[in-house]
Protein backbone atom coordinates (compact mmCIF):
# COMPACT_ATOMS: atom_id res chain seq x y z
CA UNK A 1 0.00 0.00 0.00
CA UNK A 2 1.09 3.74 -0.95
CA UNK A 3 0.23 6.33 1.20
CA UNK A 4 1.40 9.83 0.40
CA UNK A 5 0.58 13.02 2.75
CA UNK A 6 1.00 16.75 2.07
CA UNK A 7 2.98 19.13 4.82
CA UNK A 8 1.30 21.97 4.65
CA UNK A 9 -2.73 22.47 4.07
CA UNK A 10 -2.81 26.46 4.13
CA UNK A 11 -0.18 26.60 1.43
CA UNK A 12 -3.15 25.55 -1.70
CA UNK A 13 -5.98 27.87 0.12
CA UNK A 14 -5.35 30.00 -3.04
CA UNK A 15 -5.61 27.47 -5.61
CA UNK A 16 -8.75 26.22 -4.56
CA UNK A 17 -9.82 26.65 -8.33
CA UNK A 18 -8.11 23.48 -9.01
CA UNK A 19 -10.47 20.96 -7.05
CA UNK A 20 -13.10 21.16 -9.68
CA UNK A 21 -10.84 19.70 -12.08
CA UNK A 22 -9.74 15.79 -11.52
CA UNK A 23 -6.38 15.22 -10.82
CA UNK A 24 -3.26 13.89 -12.90
CA UNK A 25 -0.96 12.21 -10.64
CA UNK A 26 2.62 11.10 -12.84
CA UNK A 27 5.28 9.53 -10.75
CA UNK A 28 8.55 9.46 -11.81
CA UNK A 29 10.73 6.42 -12.13
CA UNK A 30 14.45 8.67 -11.40
CA UNK A 31 16.43 5.89 -12.46
CA UNK A 32 14.87 6.47 -16.48
CA UNK A 33 18.22 9.16 -16.36
CA UNK A 34 20.45 6.04 -16.26
CA UNK A 35 18.68 4.45 -19.79
CA UNK A 36 20.34 5.22 -23.08
CA UNK A 37 19.57 7.27 -25.96
CA UNK A 38 16.11 8.45 -26.46
CA UNK A 39 14.61 6.58 -23.54
CA UNK A 40 17.13 8.67 -21.14
CA UNK A 41 15.10 10.71 -18.84
CA UNK A 42 16.03 13.46 -16.45
CA UNK A 43 13.86 15.84 -13.85
CA UNK A 44 14.36 18.60 -16.62
CA UNK A 45 12.39 16.47 -19.22
CA UNK A 46 8.99 16.54 -16.67
CA UNK A 47 6.45 18.82 -18.51
CA UNK A 48 5.62 20.68 -14.98
CA UNK A 49 2.17 21.80 -16.56
CA UNK A 50 0.63 17.80 -17.68
CA UNK A 51 0.29 16.46 -14.45
CA UNK A 52 -1.14 18.34 -11.13
CA UNK A 53 0.24 15.98 -8.46
CA UNK A 54 4.21 14.86 -9.61
CA UNK A 55 5.62 11.28 -7.16
CA UNK A 56 9.56 11.04 -7.08
CA UNK A 57 10.07 7.31 -6.86
CA UNK A 58 11.81 5.98 -4.66
CA UNK A 59 13.42 6.74 -1.00
CA UNK A 60 13.70 3.69 0.91
CA UNK A 61 13.25 2.58 4.58
CA UNK A 62 16.98 2.38 6.43
CA UNK A 63 18.10 -0.01 9.32
CA UNK A 64 17.15 2.65 11.58
CA UNK A 65 13.95 2.85 10.54
CA UNK A 66 14.24 5.59 9.02
CA UNK A 67 13.15 6.97 5.28
CA UNK A 68 16.85 7.71 3.23
CA UNK A 69 17.64 8.37 -0.43
CA UNK A 70 18.35 4.89 -2.29
CA UNK A 71 20.65 6.88 -5.18
CA UNK A 72 22.48 9.60 -2.93
CA UNK A 73 24.97 10.24 -6.05
CA UNK A 74 21.29 11.12 -8.28
CA UNK A 75 19.39 11.85 -5.08
CA UNK A 76 21.60 14.94 -3.40
CA UNK A 77 23.66 17.69 -3.89
CA UNK A 78 25.82 16.37 -1.11
CA UNK A 79 29.35 14.91 -2.32
CA UNK A 80 28.75 16.35 -5.12
CA UNK A 81 25.83 14.92 -5.96
CA UNK A 82 22.93 15.32 -8.96
CA UNK A 83 20.68 17.02 -6.56
CA UNK A 84 17.73 15.44 -8.11
CA UNK A 85 14.96 15.99 -5.18
CA UNK A 86 15.66 19.62 -4.79
CA UNK A 87 15.72 19.94 -9.00
CA UNK A 88 12.38 17.96 -8.47
CA UNK A 89 10.89 20.11 -6.20
CA UNK A 90 11.81 23.14 -7.99
CA UNK A 91 9.40 22.48 -11.00
CA UNK A 92 6.73 24.26 -8.43
CA UNK A 93 8.44 27.73 -9.57
CA UNK A 94 7.27 26.85 -12.97
CA UNK A 95 4.08 25.61 -12.31
CA UNK A 96 3.52 26.88 -8.41
CA UNK A 97 0.20 24.95 -8.55
CA UNK A 98 1.69 21.65 -8.95
CA UNK A 99 2.35 19.51 -5.90
CA UNK A 100 5.30 17.57 -5.63
CA UNK A 101 5.40 14.37 -3.24
CA UNK A 102 8.68 11.86 -2.04
CA UNK A 103 7.73 7.84 -2.69
CA UNK A 104 8.97 5.41 -0.53
CA UNK A 105 8.89 1.55 -1.07
CA UNK A 106 8.82 0.30 -4.72
CA UNK A 107 9.03 -3.48 -5.43
CA UNK A 108 12.76 -3.96 -5.19
CA UNK A 109 12.37 -2.38 -1.51
CA UNK A 110 10.29 -5.76 -0.63
CA UNK A 111 7.45 -5.89 2.66
CA UNK A 112 9.02 -7.54 5.84
CA UNK A 113 11.24 -4.34 6.79
CA UNK A 114 8.08 -2.39 6.22
CA UNK A 115 6.23 -5.12 8.03
CA UNK A 116 8.54 -4.43 11.39
CA UNK A 117 8.46 -1.02 11.48
CA UNK A 118 4.79 -0.31 11.04
CA UNK A 119 3.79 -2.93 14.18
CA UNK A 120 5.86 -1.27 16.70
CA UNK A 121 4.97 2.13 17.87
CA UNK A 122 8.58 3.35 18.89
CA UNK A 123 9.57 2.66 15.00
CA UNK A 124 6.78 4.00 13.67
CA UNK A 125 7.64 7.74 15.65
CA UNK A 126 11.10 6.89 14.28
CA UNK A 127 10.14 6.58 10.74
CA UNK A 128 7.69 9.43 10.75
CA UNK A 129 9.30 12.08 12.54
CA UNK A 130 12.19 11.40 9.61
CA UNK A 131 9.80 11.49 7.02
CA UNK A 132 7.99 14.94 8.48
CA UNK A 133 12.38 16.58 8.61
CA UNK A 134 12.80 14.82 5.14
CA UNK A 135 9.52 16.44 3.38
CA UNK A 136 11.27 19.96 4.84
CA UNK A 137 14.65 19.46 3.29
CA UNK A 138 13.76 18.70 -0.15
CA UNK A 139 10.60 20.96 -0.12
CA UNK A 140 8.13 17.97 -0.60
CA UNK A 141 4.45 18.52 -0.67
CA UNK A 142 3.64 15.24 0.50
CA UNK A 143 4.49 11.30 1.37
CA UNK A 144 3.30 8.53 -0.69
CA UNK A 145 3.41 5.09 1.19
CA UNK A 146 4.45 2.51 -1.65
CA UNK A 147 4.16 -0.59 0.35
CA UNK A 148 4.38 -3.58 -2.13
CA UNK A 149 2.87 -5.08 -0.35
CA UNK A 150 1.18 -5.79 3.05
CA UNK A 151 1.49 -8.85 4.10
CA UNK A 152 3.59 -10.47 1.28
CA UNK A 153 6.96 -11.25 0.98
CA UNK A 154 7.95 -11.34 4.00
CA UNK A 155 5.55 -9.37 5.61
CA UNK A 156 3.61 -10.10 8.88
CA UNK A 157 0.03 -12.42 8.43
CA UNK A 158 -1.87 -9.60 10.35
CA UNK A 159 -1.00 -7.00 7.50
CA UNK A 160 -2.56 -9.57 4.55
CA UNK A 161 -6.23 -7.19 4.22
CA UNK A 162 -6.75 -3.37 4.08
CA UNK A 163 -9.12 -1.81 6.59
CA UNK A 164 -10.53 0.06 3.97
CA UNK A 165 -13.09 2.53 6.27
CA UNK A 166 -9.73 3.27 8.05
CA UNK A 167 -7.16 3.62 5.42
CA UNK A 168 -9.53 6.09 3.30
CA UNK A 169 -10.20 8.47 6.26
CA UNK A 170 -6.81 9.28 6.74
CA UNK A 171 -6.10 9.83 3.42
CA UNK A 172 -6.71 12.58 0.91
CA UNK A 173 -6.17 10.02 -2.19
CA UNK A 174 -6.21 6.46 -2.78
CA UNK A 175 -4.18 5.47 -6.18
CA UNK A 176 -5.27 2.33 -7.23
CA UNK A 177 -2.45 0.34 -9.47
CA UNK A 178 -5.17 -1.33 -11.60
CA UNK A 179 -2.09 -2.89 -13.87
CA UNK A 180 -0.39 -5.77 -13.37
CA UNK A 181 -3.31 -7.90 -13.74
CA UNK A 182 -1.31 -10.01 -16.47
CA UNK A 183 2.56 -10.65 -17.18
CA UNK A 184 5.73 -12.89 -17.48
CA UNK A 185 5.69 -14.56 -14.34
CA UNK A 186 2.57 -16.41 -15.95
CA UNK A 187 2.73 -19.03 -18.76
CA UNK A 188 0.10 -17.60 -20.89
CA UNK A 189 -1.16 -14.31 -22.36
CA UNK A 190 -2.98 -12.23 -20.64
CA UNK A 191 -3.47 -8.03 -20.89
CA UNK A 192 -1.82 -6.02 -17.98
CA UNK A 193 -4.76 -3.74 -17.80
CA UNK A 194 -8.21 -4.67 -19.28
CA UNK A 195 -10.91 -2.43 -17.94
CA UNK A 196 -13.86 -5.34 -17.95
CA UNK A 197 -13.85 -9.05 -17.26
CA UNK A 198 -13.94 -11.00 -20.51
CA UNK A 199 -16.40 -14.16 -20.17
CA UNK A 200 -16.28 -15.52 -23.17
CA UNK A 201 -12.50 -16.86 -22.74
CA UNK A 202 -12.34 -16.47 -18.48
CA UNK A 203 -14.20 -18.12 -15.38
CA UNK A 204 -13.68 -18.36 -11.71
CA UNK A 205 -11.42 -16.19 -9.85
CA UNK A 206 -10.02 -14.67 -13.80
CA UNK A 207 -13.37 -12.47 -13.77
CA UNK A 208 -11.94 -10.22 -10.98
CA UNK A 209 -8.43 -9.21 -12.97
CA UNK A 210 -9.73 -6.07 -14.42
CA UNK A 211 -9.95 -2.49 -13.40
CA UNK A 212 -13.99 -2.15 -13.48
CA UNK A 213 -13.97 -5.22 -10.48
CA UNK A 214 -11.08 -3.43 -8.47
CA UNK A 215 -12.34 0.05 -8.57
CA UNK A 216 -16.09 -1.34 -7.20
CA UNK A 217 -14.54 -3.51 -4.88
CA UNK A 218 -12.92 -0.48 -2.66
CA UNK A 219 -15.96 1.56 -3.27
CA UNK A 220 -18.21 -1.13 -2.21
CA UNK A 221 -16.14 -1.91 0.72
CA UNK A 222 -16.14 1.96 2.00
CA UNK A 223 -13.64 3.49 0.17
CA UNK A 224 -15.04 6.91 -0.98
CA UNK A 225 -15.10 7.46 -5.14
CA UNK A 226 -13.38 11.06 -5.28
CA UNK A 227 -10.96 9.89 -3.29
CA UNK A 228 -9.79 7.03 -5.43
CA UNK A 229 -7.29 7.95 -7.98
CA UNK A 230 -7.56 5.03 -10.99
CA UNK A 231 -4.00 4.07 -12.08
CA UNK A 232 -2.77 3.53 -15.49
CA UNK A 233 0.29 1.77 -17.22
CA UNK A 234 2.17 3.77 -19.44
CA UNK A 235 3.58 0.33 -21.02
CA UNK A 236 2.81 -2.84 -21.87
CA UNK A 237 3.35 -6.74 -20.57
CA UNK A 238 4.56 -9.48 -22.77
CA UNK A 239 5.49 -12.76 -23.69
CA UNK A 240 6.60 -15.32 -26.41
CA UNK A 241 4.51 -17.44 -27.99
CA UNK A 242 5.17 -21.15 -28.10
CA UNK A 243 3.60 -21.24 -30.85
CA UNK A 244 2.93 -18.14 -33.28
CA UNK A 245 -0.03 -19.62 -34.83
CA UNK A 246 -1.52 -19.63 -31.35
CA UNK A 247 -1.90 -15.59 -30.44
CA UNK A 248 -5.06 -15.22 -28.57
CA UNK A 249 -5.72 -14.59 -25.04
CA UNK A 250 -4.43 -17.49 -22.22
CA UNK A 251 -2.30 -18.94 -25.43
CA UNK A 252 0.73 -20.54 -24.19
CA UNK A 253 3.98 -18.29 -23.37
CA UNK A 254 6.51 -19.67 -21.64
CA UNK A 255 8.80 -16.67 -21.79
CA UNK A 256 8.88 -13.16 -21.50
CA UNK A 257 8.60 -10.72 -24.25
CA UNK A 258 12.41 -9.77 -25.33
CA UNK A 259 13.59 -6.72 -23.67
CA UNK A 260 13.26 -3.23 -25.13
CA UNK A 261 16.11 -0.66 -25.83
CA UNK A 262 15.32 1.56 -23.40
CA UNK A 263 13.86 0.02 -20.38
CA UNK A 264 16.29 -3.24 -20.83
CA UNK A 265 13.75 -5.56 -18.85
CA UNK A 266 12.56 -8.87 -20.52
CA UNK A 267 8.59 -8.76 -20.10
CA UNK A 268 7.80 -5.40 -20.25
CA UNK A 269 7.93 -2.47 -22.51
CA UNK A 270 7.74 1.19 -21.64
CA UNK A 271 4.82 3.27 -24.43
CA UNK A 272 7.47 4.90 -26.07
CA UNK A 273 9.31 1.52 -27.21
CA UNK A 274 6.07 -0.05 -28.17
CA UNK A 275 5.04 3.02 -30.53
CA UNK A 276 8.76 3.19 -31.47
CA UNK A 277 8.45 -0.43 -32.71
CA UNK A 278 5.80 -0.17 -34.42
CA UNK A 279 6.41 3.04 -36.61
CA UNK A 280 9.33 1.09 -37.45
CA UNK A 281 8.02 -2.24 -38.21
CA UNK A 282 4.20 -1.80 -39.77
CA UNK A 283 3.79 -5.93 -39.78
CA UNK A 284 2.96 -5.83 -36.34
CA UNK A 285 -1.11 -7.08 -36.22
CA UNK A 286 -3.03 -4.87 -33.44
CA UNK A 287 -6.16 -6.57 -31.50
CA UNK A 288 -8.64 -5.00 -29.98
CA UNK A 289 -11.43 -6.91 -27.94
CA UNK A 290 -14.51 -5.77 -26.65
CA UNK A 291 -15.01 -6.95 -23.48
CA UNK A 292 -11.01 -6.18 -22.19
CA UNK A 293 -11.42 -2.45 -24.22
CA UNK A 294 -7.30 -2.55 -24.63
CA UNK A 295 -5.75 -3.64 -26.93
CA UNK A 296 -2.89 -6.09 -27.85
CA UNK A 297 -0.27 -6.90 -30.36
CA UNK A 298 1.72 -9.30 -31.92
CA UNK A 299 4.54 -10.52 -34.34
CA UNK A 300 5.60 -13.77 -35.10
CA UNK A 301 6.27 -15.53 -31.20
CA UNK A 302 6.53 -11.60 -30.02
CA UNK A 303 2.75 -10.72 -28.30
CA UNK A 304 2.58 -7.57 -25.75
CA UNK A 305 -0.67 -6.24 -24.33
CA UNK A 306 -0.63 -2.52 -23.17
CA UNK A 307 -2.73 0.81 -23.25
CA UNK A 308 -2.64 3.44 -26.12
CA UNK A 309 -4.56 6.83 -26.75
CA UNK A 310 -7.91 4.60 -27.73
CA UNK A 311 -8.13 2.56 -24.50
CA UNK A 312 -6.60 5.58 -22.19
CA UNK A 313 -9.69 7.76 -23.53
CA UNK A 314 -12.41 5.15 -22.47
CA UNK A 315 -10.54 4.52 -19.39
CA UNK A 316 -10.22 8.47 -18.70
CA UNK A 317 -13.78 8.90 -19.17
CA UNK A 318 -14.91 5.90 -17.01
CA UNK A 319 -12.92 7.67 -14.01
CA UNK A 320 -15.14 10.21 -14.50
CA UNK A 321 -18.16 8.52 -15.09
CA UNK A 322 -17.83 6.63 -11.76
CA UNK A 323 -17.06 10.11 -9.94
CA UNK A 324 -13.38 9.14 -9.36
CA UNK A 325 -11.11 11.66 -8.00
CA UNK A 326 -9.12 11.60 -11.28
CA UNK A 327 -5.88 9.54 -12.58
CA UNK A 328 -2.45 8.43 -12.21
CA UNK A 329 0.13 6.60 -14.67
CA UNK A 330 3.15 4.54 -13.77
CA UNK A 331 4.87 6.11 -15.36
CA UNK A 332 6.04 9.89 -17.05
CA UNK A 333 9.52 8.14 -18.10
CA UNK A 334 7.85 5.62 -20.85
CA UNK A 335 5.20 8.07 -22.26
CA UNK A 336 6.34 8.85 -26.07
CA UNK A 337 7.86 11.86 -24.07
CA UNK A 338 9.97 13.07 -26.80
CA UNK A 339 6.71 13.02 -29.68
CA UNK A 340 8.65 10.99 -31.86
CA UNK A 341 5.91 8.55 -32.46
CA UNK A 342 2.46 11.26 -32.83
CA UNK A 343 4.59 14.23 -32.91
CA UNK A 344 3.22 15.76 -29.24
CA UNK A 345 5.42 14.99 -26.58
CA UNK A 346 3.83 12.78 -23.83
CA UNK A 347 0.84 12.22 -25.64
CA UNK A 348 -0.93 9.54 -23.13
CA UNK A 349 -0.69 11.74 -20.17
CA UNK A 350 -2.25 14.57 -22.16
CA UNK A 351 -4.87 12.30 -23.59
CA UNK A 352 -6.08 11.18 -19.85
CA UNK A 353 -6.10 14.99 -18.71
CA UNK A 354 -7.45 15.85 -21.67
CA UNK A 355 -10.72 13.51 -21.84
CA UNK A 356 -11.36 14.30 -18.11
CA UNK A 357 -10.91 17.94 -18.00
CA UNK A 358 -10.29 19.52 -21.23
CA UNK A 359 -7.77 21.70 -23.04
CA UNK A 360 -4.21 21.95 -21.20
CA UNK A 361 -3.81 25.64 -20.34
CA UNK A 362 0.13 26.54 -20.16
CA UNK A 363 1.54 29.89 -19.01
CA UNK A 364 1.48 32.04 -22.39
CA UNK A 365 -2.59 30.37 -22.33
CA UNK A 366 -1.38 28.03 -25.17
CA UNK A 367 -4.00 24.82 -25.18
CA UNK A 368 -3.09 21.41 -26.02
CA UNK A 369 -3.12 19.99 -29.87
CA UNK A 370 -5.50 17.62 -28.51
CA UNK A 371 -8.45 19.01 -29.50
CA UNK A 372 -10.64 15.91 -30.09
CA UNK A 373 -10.91 14.28 -27.00
CA UNK A 374 -13.70 15.36 -24.74
CA UNK A 375 -14.73 16.75 -21.77
CA UNK A 376 -15.59 14.68 -18.91
CA UNK A 377 -17.64 15.54 -15.88
CA UNK A 378 -15.59 17.19 -13.37
CA UNK A 379 -15.16 16.77 -9.64
CA UNK A 380 -16.66 18.26 -6.79
CA UNK A 381 -14.75 17.29 -4.20
CA UNK A 382 -12.83 19.86 -2.11
CA UNK A 383 -9.29 19.83 -3.07
CA UNK A 384 -7.65 17.74 0.24
CA UNK A 385 -4.22 18.53 2.04
CA UNK A 386 -3.30 14.33 1.56
CA UNK A 387 -2.51 12.41 -1.12
CA UNK A 388 -2.67 8.56 -0.86
CA UNK A 389 -1.50 5.56 -3.03
CA UNK A 390 -3.16 2.36 -2.62
CA UNK A 391 -2.28 -0.55 -4.43
CA UNK A 392 -4.09 -3.91 -5.11
CA UNK A 393 -1.95 -7.02 -6.84
CA UNK A 394 -3.29 -9.66 -9.04
CA UNK A 395 -2.13 -12.65 -6.79
CA UNK A 396 -4.16 -11.10 -4.32
CA UNK A 397 -7.28 -10.40 -6.58
CA UNK A 398 -6.98 -14.13 -7.88
CA UNK A 399 -7.92 -15.21 -4.00
CA UNK A 400 -11.21 -13.68 -3.85
CA UNK A 401 -14.03 -15.41 -5.15
CA UNK A 402 -16.82 -13.31 -3.67
CA UNK A 403 -18.65 -11.23 -5.97
CA UNK A 404 -18.70 -7.63 -5.04
CA UNK A 405 -21.90 -5.85 -5.29
CA UNK A 406 -20.94 -2.23 -7.54
CA UNK A 407 -22.30 0.99 -6.43
CA UNK A 408 -23.28 2.15 -9.86
CA UNK A 409 -26.84 2.59 -9.70
CA UNK A 410 -29.20 2.16 -12.30
CA UNK A 411 -32.77 3.44 -13.14
CA UNK A 412 -35.80 0.91 -13.15
CA UNK A 413 -37.83 3.17 -14.60
CA UNK A 414 -39.09 3.09 -18.64
CA UNK A 415 -36.41 5.37 -20.33
CA UNK A 416 -37.18 7.50 -22.74
CA UNK A 417 -35.68 7.95 -26.54
CA UNK A 418 -33.26 10.73 -26.67
CA UNK A 419 -31.38 12.03 -30.11
CA UNK A 420 -28.76 12.91 -28.68
CA UNK A 421 -27.64 9.48 -28.40
CA UNK A 422 -24.11 8.38 -30.57
CA UNK A 423 -23.32 5.32 -31.15
CA UNK A 424 -19.24 4.17 -30.55
CA UNK A 425 -17.84 1.42 -31.65
CA UNK A 426 -20.67 -1.08 -31.27
CA UNK A 427 -19.66 -4.46 -31.68
CA UNK A 428 -22.40 -7.07 -30.76
CA UNK A 429 -21.87 -11.00 -30.74
CA UNK A 430 -18.60 -13.40 -29.78
CA UNK A 431 -18.43 -13.70 -33.60
CA UNK A 432 -17.38 -10.12 -34.06
CA UNK A 433 -16.22 -9.32 -30.76
CA UNK A 434 -12.34 -8.25 -31.96
CA UNK A 435 -11.33 -6.06 -34.24
CA UNK A 436 -7.59 -6.92 -36.05
CA UNK A 437 -5.72 -4.03 -38.13
CA UNK A 438 -2.03 -3.47 -38.40
CA UNK A 439 -0.03 -1.43 -36.19
CA UNK A 440 -0.52 1.60 -37.69
CA UNK A 441 -3.91 1.59 -36.29
CA UNK A 442 -2.11 2.59 -32.82
CA UNK A 443 -2.15 5.87 -34.10
CA UNK A 444 -6.15 6.72 -34.50
CA UNK A 445 -8.39 7.88 -31.67
CA UNK A 446 -12.30 7.12 -31.23
CA UNK A 447 -14.15 8.97 -33.87
CA UNK A 448 -15.38 12.51 -33.01
CA UNK A 449 -18.81 12.58 -31.33
CA UNK A 450 -21.51 15.17 -32.51
CA UNK A 451 -24.42 16.14 -30.20
CA UNK A 452 -26.79 18.70 -28.71
CA UNK A 453 -25.31 20.63 -26.18
CA UNK A 454 -26.41 19.83 -22.05
CA UNK A 455 -26.88 16.88 -19.77
CA UNK A 456 -27.15 13.67 -21.34
CA UNK A 457 -31.13 12.56 -20.84
CA UNK A 458 -31.42 8.64 -20.35
CA UNK A 459 -32.76 6.20 -23.67
CA UNK A 460 -33.57 2.87 -24.71
CA UNK A 461 -29.97 1.94 -24.15
CA UNK A 462 -28.35 4.37 -21.30
CA UNK A 463 -30.21 4.60 -18.10
CA UNK A 464 -27.07 6.38 -16.70
CA UNK A 465 -23.30 5.62 -16.92
CA UNK A 466 -21.39 2.75 -16.34
CA UNK A 467 -23.20 -1.07 -17.53
CA UNK A 468 -26.05 -0.97 -18.56
CA UNK A 469 -28.42 -4.20 -19.34
CA UNK A 470 -30.28 -4.77 -22.55
CA UNK A 471 -34.13 -4.27 -22.08
CA UNK A 472 -34.60 -7.15 -23.76
CA UNK A 473 -31.92 -9.46 -24.44
CA UNK A 474 -30.40 -11.28 -21.24
CA UNK A 475 -27.23 -11.91 -22.82
CA UNK A 476 -26.63 -7.72 -24.04
CA UNK A 477 -25.70 -5.39 -22.27
CA UNK A 478 -24.07 -1.69 -22.96
CA UNK A 479 -21.37 0.44 -21.51
CA UNK A 480 -22.52 4.04 -21.34
CA UNK A 481 -20.37 7.52 -21.24
CA UNK A 482 -21.17 10.36 -21.02
CA UNK A 483 -18.85 12.53 -24.12
CA UNK A 484 -19.59 15.72 -22.24
CA UNK A 485 -21.33 16.97 -25.13
CA UNK A 486 -24.86 16.03 -23.79
CA UNK A 487 -24.87 12.18 -25.50
CA UNK A 488 -23.39 8.81 -24.77
CA UNK A 489 -20.85 6.80 -26.63
CA UNK A 490 -21.92 3.47 -25.98
CA UNK A 491 -20.11 0.11 -26.70
CA UNK A 492 -22.12 -3.33 -27.43
CA UNK A 493 -21.21 -6.28 -25.49
CA UNK A 494 -22.78 -9.73 -25.20
CA UNK A 495 -22.24 -12.34 -22.47
CA UNK A 496 -20.80 -15.84 -23.76
CA UNK A 497 -23.13 -18.37 -24.38
CA UNK A 498 -25.51 -19.89 -21.88
CA UNK A 499 -24.43 -16.89 -19.57
CA UNK A 500 -26.62 -13.30 -18.62
CA UNK A 501 -25.50 -10.37 -17.91
CA UNK A 502 -25.82 -8.67 -14.06
CA UNK A 503 -26.38 -5.57 -12.95
CA UNK A 504 -25.51 -6.05 -9.47
CA UNK A 505 -22.27 -7.85 -10.06
CA UNK A 506 -21.60 -6.15 -13.02
CA UNK A 507 -20.90 -8.96 -14.84
CA UNK A 508 -22.08 -11.94 -16.78
CA UNK A 509 -23.07 -14.97 -14.82
CA UNK A 510 -25.50 -17.69 -15.05
CA UNK A 511 -28.87 -17.07 -15.56
CA UNK A 512 -30.30 -18.71 -12.74
CA UNK A 513 -28.43 -15.54 -10.59
CA UNK A 514 -30.02 -12.83 -12.45
CA UNK A 515 -33.41 -11.25 -11.82
CA UNK A 516 -35.99 -12.09 -14.54
CA UNK A 517 -33.54 -13.88 -16.57
CA UNK A 518 -33.89 -17.10 -14.88
CA UNK A 519 -35.06 -18.98 -18.12
CA UNK A 520 -32.40 -17.18 -20.72
CA UNK A 521 -30.36 -19.82 -22.60
CA UNK A 522 -28.33 -17.62 -24.69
Amino acid sequence: MSLAIEKDVAKYSSVQKAAEKKKMVCYYGSWAVYRPGNGKFDVENIDPFICTHIVYGFAGLGSDNMIKPLDPYNDLYENWGKGAFLRFTGLKKKNPELKALIAIGGWNEGSEKYSLMASDPAKRAIFVNSVVNFLITYNFDGFDFDWEYPGNRGGAIADKAYDIPAVASALDQIHLMAYDYHGSWETYTGLNAPLYANPRVESGSNLLLNVNWTVNYWISNGAPASKIILGMGLYGRGFTLASPTQNGFYAYAPQPITAGPYTRESGTWGYNEICEKFKADPSWTVVRDSSYLTPYAFKSSQWIGYDDQQSLTIKAQYASSMNLGGAMVWSIETDDFRGLCHNVPFILIKTIYESMNGPIVTPDTTTSTLSTTTKAPTSTTPATTTSTTTTTTPRTATTTTTPVTTTTTKSTSSPSTSSTTTQGTTICGPTSSITTTKSPSIYTTLPPITTTAGAPPPNTLCKSEGLNSDPNDCGIFYTCINNGQGGWTIYTQRCANGTAFSEALNTCTYPYQVLGCENYTG
